[in-house]
């Protein structure tokens, strides 16, 4: 057992911290989506890999923001 030090003798509070999370709160559909989406990009990111979107029968392709830093391309050119 370690023997208590002089700060954990005293009568003043050596620190305090707290904190206070409401149960009542729901994210909404929208910030999970949010919050997967940067938890795949930061994902992505930290394996060097990316990835894109294409719908049958559309004519746009869509990349993941690490998609441009993989071929070196600039996202706000291209749009």
């Amino acid at each position: 057992m370690i023997p208590p030090s002089n700060e954990m003798l005293s009568d003043e509070p050596v620190k305090l911290t707290s904190s206070l999370i409401s149960i009542d709160y729901q994210p909404t559909l929208q910030e999970k989506l949010l919050l997967r989406e940067a938890q795949l990009s930061q994902a992505q990111r930290m394996a060097g890999m990316a990835s894109w979107e294409w719908y049958f029968g559309d004519t746009k392709i869509r990349w993941s923001p690490e998609m441009y830093v993989f071929w070196g391309m600039s996202q706000t050119k291209l749009k």
